[in-house]
């Protein structure tokens, strides 16, 4: 009997192990096939211009409005739901990097006019970053350079900035793995020190969402999202608590 055991947890553990091994390699061609689709745009229509440009020609004039400008987990922020009164405009797209969201930076926020932005970019750095050249140091600094040019640019064209802390990912569950995989250790709270540190600096708003949502192990709250980097609807509701408490109700 002790022998069966002793098999039956080898045999467990065998497949425990190419389990992860299987896990892993979908990880890494899921990741290739993105990397080369985002390849693609980038080719074809660099920062994907062309996303907003008819609904931004439809936009009429708005002393009020905010720009929500980031990616995936900005573009799937529902701000009619949790912002019904306020016009606030989402201009988020998936897979975007800071970079790509420079490169439409004047289309996508300056032409509209807005009185504020709230900007949050960073995690596709990271998780798009070049492994053969860049550094996770180079990376950051990218990131830096990218969110300064943005708050300059805000800024010459009297528009508030206002930026949001990277959010803490998870790897509670297989997709939560998956992308806690691809962030390098330490990554996310570099970054936050850094732009909590700027917007202090610069007197911009910071809106602190990583605080309001980590959990004790320094990951995303596991019931605040099924994929482990976007928020769902109980993540994006702390969202919109922090912003509503943190942005001045002058600003409103």
């Amino acid at each position: 009997m002790k022998g069966l055991a002793k098999s039956a947890l080898v045999s467990l553990a065998v497949w425990a192990v190419l389990g992860t091994a299987w896990e892993l390699g979908r990880v890494t061609a899921d990741r290739n096939i993105l990397l080369k689709r985002n390849e693609r745009v980038r080719l074809n229509d660099l920062g994907e211009l062309q996303r907003f440009r008819q609904a931004n020609a439809k936009l009429s004039p708005d002393s009020e409005r905010v720009v929500f400008f980031g990616d995936s987990i900005t573009y799937r922020w529902d701000l009619a739901h949790y912002f019904p009164s306020s016009d606030y405009v989402n201009r988020g797209i998936e897979g975007q990097t800071s970079a790509d969201m420079l490169v439409r930076f004047r289309q996508d926020v300056i032409d509209l006019k807005p009185k504020s932005v709230v900007i949050l970019a960073g995690i596709n750095d990271f998780i798009w970053r070049n492994e053969g050249s860049d550094t996770d140091e180079q990376t950051l600094q990218n990131l830096e350079s990218n969110d300064r040019t943005m708050a300059e640019l805000a800024e010459f064209h009297q528009i508030h900035p206002i930026f949001v802390s990277l959010l803490p990912v998870h790897d509670y569950t297989k997709k939560g793995r998956a992308v806690y995989s691809q962030v390098p250790q330490g990554a996310i709270t570099s970054a936050n020190q850094w732009l909590k540190t700027f917007c202090a600096q610069r007197r911009y708003l910071y809106l602190d969402d990583y605080g309001a949502m980590v959990d004790e192990r320094g990951r995303l709250r596991k019931e605040l999202s099924e994929d482990g980097i976007h928020p769902n609807e109980a993540g994006y509701r702390i969202m919109a608590e922090v912003f509503s408490k943190t942005y001045p109700r002058e600003q409103q």
